[in-house]
């Protein structure tokens, strides 16, 4: 997240209390994440632990502030793997 987020501003949801939040200096992707589709890749030196592809087409207004989670939390990185409706978003919690 970007060095001068305020989880108190309300824009999106408030991370779960003592939630490890790691502030960057420099920009992420296009400025942060959103609703574009990125891909995300979870990084543990030179191997990829886990990654989302942007599977899920999440540019409607019913995806704003909601969250994609992984269906069973050791499927396969794989787009059937991946909810299609939108969930409440649960920063830093396991899926709803």
């Amino acid at each position: 997240m970007a060095s001068g987020y305020d989880a108190a501003q309300g824009q999106d949801p408030a991370p779960r209390a003592g939630t490890l939040l790691v502030r960057v200096d420099a920009r992420l992707g296009a400025d942060g994440l959103a609703n574009g589709g990125e891909l995300v890749r979870l990084m543990s030196g030179d191997t990829v632990v886990s990654s989302y592809g942007g599977w899920v087409d999440v540019s409607a207004s019913s995806w704003a502030g909601k969250g994609v989670h992984r269906l069973v939390q050791t499927a396969c990185d794989r787009a059937d793997g991946w909810n299609r409706t939108p969930l409440e978003a649960t920063p830093g919690a396991g899926p709803p």
